[in-house]
Parts: C-alpha cells; structure tokens; sequence
C-alpha cells in the first residue's frame, strides 16, 4: 500500500509544479500534460508494488 501511495504523491507534486503558482504555457495549451505526472507517479507505483509481492 505504501509504495503504491508514494508513487501516486510523487506523480501529483510533478501535477502540482506544472499548474502552481501559475499554468505555464506548454501545460495551458497541452492540457492533457496535467495528467502526465499522474499517470508516470501510478505507473511507478504498480511497478513498486509488484517488485514489493
């Protein structure tokens, strides 16, 4: 369970530095790149996980 959540954190702080302060450009044309953190952080995660069992 852990390292599935770490993974998930990890991918949201790459979420969060692309939108906060301010949305960069390349993020406010692309805004499917908001979701790109996500999806390496849940990936990295299920990975971990199953290395883990």
């Amino acid at each position: 369970m852990w390292t599935l959540s770490l993974g998930v954190v990890g991918g949201s702080l790459i979420n969060l530095g692309l939108v906060f302060p301010l949305e960069s450009r390349l993020v406010y044309n692309h805004p499917y790149l908001r979701w790109g953190g996500l999806f390496f952080g849940v990936d990295f995660g299920v990975y971990n996980f199953s290395e883990f069992i």
